[in-house]
């Protein structure tokens, strides 16, 4: 199948996203860019196989659509006010 072509991407940009994060980077474009990764990939398999795809989806999928929609809505923390 070619959408599992498409597979590498969801953890290579998790890894630039922690990679930014622990170098203290901002990461809102970052992290909701990866977010969308899942959606994107339902979207190409969709197109390609049809709505039996989420007949086929296993659990693994849910859960990385589940992750991606945390990853867009989640707020961002706080910065810290330099003290005046």
């Amino acid at each position: 199948m070619e959408a599992y072509k498409l597979a590498w991407i969801l953890p290579a940009c998790a890894g630039i996203t922690l990679l930014l994060n622990m170098a203290g980077a901002e990461t809102d474009v970052v992290r909701r860019i990866t977010g969308l990764v899942p959606f994107a990939v339902l979207a190409y398999s969709l197109n390609k196989f049809g709505s039996d795809l989420f007949q086929i989806l296993s659990w693994g999928g849910w859960v990385a659509l589940a992750s991606g929609v945390a990853l867009i809505v989640a707020p961002s923390p706080a910065k810290p006010q330099p003290k005046a």
